[in-house]
């Protein structure tokens, strides 16, 4: 009786039919289709709550998402954000429906692409060509299409080195949103190569204060910087910049050992400045005693001793050295193993 009620010359009788279907969680297969053809129905209003009954189901088959991918590029707004809501709840589509998604980043509507946009950035796992088309859409002219893709690649787990590089262009976009979402997806990878680090050191001194966190954190976050890295965020601690030391020394508190072992290679004045603005905080508040012992590097804090596990013979010999030279650059007190 729905069925045939869809299809009723008068549209109240259509809107009243896709109504009560909308308090559905499935669906028999005609009743879909049904549904289906109601999304392109003449009145707005049936087309609204087809899209809601759709929403609702909990399993849609191939034929419903494209129809809702369709309905993601008709003009009224309610049946575009009801057809995205529906989408965005699917934990993986079909290759078919990836396209037409990816078909829909073309449309000549900015609202529609942003759209479609929004329903692949709750997906974590797309293949090569679609995110091949995300990468196209971070040169989208608008900021939300732009935005959004970033956020959607940084949703995978692993990114092209082509796919980064469109990343740290977006570093440098003229929107705040776009440049912060850029950093974030930047963030969940693990490990950079080191010019995606360099443009993230550039980024500490982003005029929006949340890119200047989301770089600060996406540095962070690498299980190992390279020593030419370190030696770039240490000669940005020489800089008057306040903010911009206090995010550096953020993420030199993450990669401490490694820093350390950085010293030697380091200029009189790098040396001074690390110990000014970052090896100083972990001694008291005059002094950052250190010391070998058992093989660990030893120091004094304001909450008390602690110890920096894990270091070989080498290490020991190579930390030696290099508080030696920041005694003669600062003349920090430096007591060898006893």
């Amino acid at each position: 009786a729905l069925i045939g009620a869809l299809q009723a010359e008068n549209s109240y009788v259509r809107n009243s039919a896709a109504d009560a279907l909308g308090n559905q969680s499935t669906l028999p297969e005609s009743t879909l289709q049904a549904l289906i053809g109601a999304l392109q129905d003449e009145d707005h209003y049936v087309r609204i709550s087809a899209a809601y009954a759709l929403r609702n189901l909990t399993a849609l088959t191939e034929s419903t998402l494209h129809a809702l991918v369709g309905a993601l590029q008709q003009e009224n707004n309610h049946v575009r954000f009801l057809a995205a809501d529906a989408l965005e709840k699917q934990s993986t589509f079909s290759e078919s429906t990836l396209q037409a998604l990816v078909g829909a980043l073309q449309h000549e509507n900015e609202v529609v692409r942003s759209s479609a946009v929004d329903v692949l950035e709750k997906q974590s796992a797309l293949p090569e060509s679609t995110l091949q088309a995300l990468v196209d859409a971070l040169q989208d002219e608008n900021w939300m299409v732009k935005r959004s893709a970033a956020r959607a690649l940084g949703k995978q787990s692993t990114l092209s080195g082509l796919t980064l590089l469109a990343l740290v262009g977006a570093l440098q976009d003229k929107n705040g949103d776009v440049r912060r979402s850029a950093a974030d997806a930047l963030r969940k990878q693990s490990t950079l190569p080191e010019s995606t680090l360099q443009a993230l050191i550039g980024a500490l001194q982003d005029e929006d204060w949340m890119v200047r966190n989301s770089a600060a954190s996406a540095l962070r976050n690498q299980s190992i910087l390279p020593e030419s890295t370190l030696h770039t965020l240490i000669g940005a601690l020489q800089e008057k910049d306040k903010d911009l030391q206090r995010r550096v020394v953020v993420v030199l508190e993450q990669h401490v050992k490694s820093t350390l072992m950085a010293i030697p290679r380091l200029s009189s004045s790098a040396i001074e400045a690390l110990y000014r603005t970052f090896l100083v905080n972990y001694g008291s508040e005059h002094s950052a005693s250190l010391w070998v012992q058992g093989h660990q590097v030893c120091f004094h804090t304001v909450q008390g001793s602690e110890e920096m596990d894990g270091l070989c013979v080498e290490d020991v010999t190579k930390v030696v050295e290099t508080f030696n030279q920041i005694r003669n650059g600062v003349n920090p007190p430096l007591i060898k193993e006893q």
